[in-house]
C-alpha cells in the first residue's frame, strides 16, 4: 500500500485478489488496513454493504461471464457472440434498472480485447450504450464510496444463506446444491474434454465430503499430457468452509465465486460461472506448463 500511494499519490481503497480468491478473513483484514471495498463477489447485479469488524464495508460485484478471459478461452466463441452476450446482457439490467439499482461491469485485457476486430465490436457496443439514458459511468471506487454514502439504499448481508440461519440448515441447503450443480459442474469439463482434449480426459466426481470440520464436493478432469507434466487437473470445487458464512466454488488455482444455488433453475443459471472457472483454471494450468499440454493445439499444427 506504501509504495502504491508513493507512486500514485492516492492510498488505495478497494481490493481485487487474484482469480477473485480471497480468504476466509481477508474482508477483516482489509478494514483493518484501511480499505473500504472489495470486488471478489460474483453473487449480486447490484452493490451492497457487509458489517465487517462492526463498520459498513461496501462490496462492488465483478462479472466473470463477461470477462473476456472467460469468453474467448471457449472454441467457438467469437467478436460477433461477445457483441450479442453484452447487448442481451445491458438490455436486461437496463431493464431491470427501471425499478432498482443494477450494475453491469466488462472485464478486458488488452492481450485478449486488444485486437482489431474484437475493439471493433466493443466500439459498437459501447458506442450503443451511451444512447441510452440514466446510466451512471462510473469507477468502482466512485460506486463504492456512493453506497457507504447512501447506506438507506444498499442491501445488507447478515450472514444468513437461503434464509438459513444455523450452521445445520446451511450444510443442509449445500447437500442439495451439490446435487443440483452435478449435471451443470460435470458439463464445462465435458466440453474442454471434446474441444481441447480430443476425448482423451475422463472426468471423475468425488461427491459430498466433510473435511476439516467443512464440506466439500470436486469435478475434476484429468489427461493423459497433464498427468505426464505432473501438474493438477482442472478442478471445480464446491464447498462449505468450517468458519464461512456461506458455501462457495473455486478452481483448483483461481476463485472464490459465492455459491448461491437454492433450485434447479438458479443450478442452470450457474453454467456460465463454471465455464469460467474451468476455463481459468486451464488457462493457469497452461501457464504452469505450457501450451503442449494441450492435444487440440499439437493436434493442429501437427496435421
Amino acid at each position: 500500500m506504501a509504495a502504491i500511494e508513493q507512486v500514485t499519490g492516492t492510498r488505495p481503497a478497494g481490493y481485487n485478489n487474484y482469480w477473485i480468491r480471497p480468504g476466509v478473513n481477508t474482508l477483516e483484514i482489509l478494514a483493518e488496513l484501511g480499505f473500504t471495498y472489495h470486488i471478489d463477489d460474483l453473487s449480486a447485479d447490484e452493490p451492497f454493504l457487509q458489517t465487517i469488524s462492526g463498520q459498513p464495508f461496501a462490496t462492488v460485484p465483478y462479472s466473470v461471464h463477461l470477462n473476456d478471459i472467460a469468453s474467448f478461452d471457449f472454441p467457438g466463441f467469437n467478436p460477433a457472440a461477445y457483441q450479442q452476450q453484452l447487448t442481451d446482457e445491458f438490455d436486461q439490467l437496463y431493464a431491470e434498472g427501471a425499478t432498482r439499482r443494477r450494475m453491469m461491469v466488462i472485464g478486458l485485457h488488452e492481450r485478449i480485447s486488444g485486437h482489431a476486430s474484437r475493439v471493433r465490436v466493443l466500439d459498437r457496443i459501447l458506442t450503443r450504450m451511451r444512447y441510452h439514458e440514466d446510466v451512471w459511468w462510473a469507477r468502482k471506487d466512485q460506486i463504492a464510496q456512493w453506497t457507504l454514502d447512501h447506506p438507506d439504499t444498499a442491501a445488507l448481508r447478515d450472514g444468513t444463506h437461503g434464509g438459513a440461519i444455523s450452521r445445520q440448515d446451511k450444510e443442509r441447503l449445500f447437500t442439495a446444491a451439490v446435487a443440483l450443480l452435478d449435471p451443470h459442474a460435470r458439463q464445462p469439463l465435458n466440453e474442454i474434454n471434446a474441444d481441447l482434449l480430443l476425448g482423451t480426459g475422463e472426468v471423475t466426481a468425488t461427491g459430498l465430503r466433510h473435511r476439516g470440520g467443512g464440506a466439500e464436493a470436486i469435478w475434476a478432469l484429468s489427461w493423459p499430457e497433464q498427468q505426464a507434466a505432473g501438474i493438477s487437473p482442472v478442478v471445480i470445487r464446491a464447498y462449505y468452509g468450517a468458519a464461512a458464512h456461506h458455501p462457495h466454488l473455486q478452481a483448483g488455482t483461481a476463485g472464490d465465486w459465492p455459491l448461491n444455488v437454492l433450485d434447479e433453475n438458479q443450478a442452470a443459471a450457474a453454467l456460465p460461472t463454471l465455464r469460467a472457472i474451468a476455463s481459468a483454471d486451464l488457462h493457469n494450468l497452461v501457464f504452469q506448463r505450457d501450451y503442449r499440454i494441450i492435444p487440440a493445439i499439437m493436434d493442429g499444427w501437427t496435421s
